[in-house]
């Protein structure tokens, strides 16, 4: 890997884990989510009722993870447990109204934030690519002329 390449990914990396923490600020202020929660009621809004072994699998959650939190977003009203009638083994998890309104809100954050985070992005881009197109006269910082010393006279 190249010097270049190398400083690719390390901003990328850092402007991804900047998104994050922007996301994750966002979110818990102006909707009381975690990141965690808002892709757990994002996944469950995309679909009507989701098994909870799949709503694992979509969100990359451990079970006893994954568990916690939907009892905290079913306690918030936000989603809530149903069982199959052909299968009462499984467990299916909806949202109600209340978890769709709050969905929607936080995607609308999240975008938000995106769209913050990409403008910013863009900036920073043009401005490496305005300064890597400067001459090279104007990179070089100014000679200065060598400071005389006092005569002692």
């Amino acid at each position: 890997m190249t010097r270049e390449q190398a400083d690719a990914v390390d901003e990328f990396l850092t402007t991804a884990r900047r998104a994050a923490r922007d996301i994750a600020g966002a979110l818990e202020s102006e909707a009381g989510l975690t990141v965690d929660q808002w892709r757990i009621l994002r996944r469950v809004s995309e679909q009507r009722a989701v098994p909870m072994k799949e709503l694992g699998a979509a969100v990359c959650l451990a079970n006893a993870t994954l568990s916690r939190l939907v009892d905290g977003l079913v306690d918030r009203g936000l989603l809530f447990r149903t069982l199959p009638d052909d299968d009462r083994r499984r467990i299916l998890v909806a949202r109600s109204l209340e978890g769709s309104a709050l969905c929607a809100r936080a995607n609308a954050i999240v975008n938000g934030v995106r769209l913050s985070c990409t403008r910013s992005a863009e900036k920073k881009a043009d401005a490496k690519e305005a300064a890597a197109q400067e001459p090279a006269a104007q990179k070089a910082p100014a000679q200065r002329a060598p400071e005389r010393q006092p005569s002692r006279r």
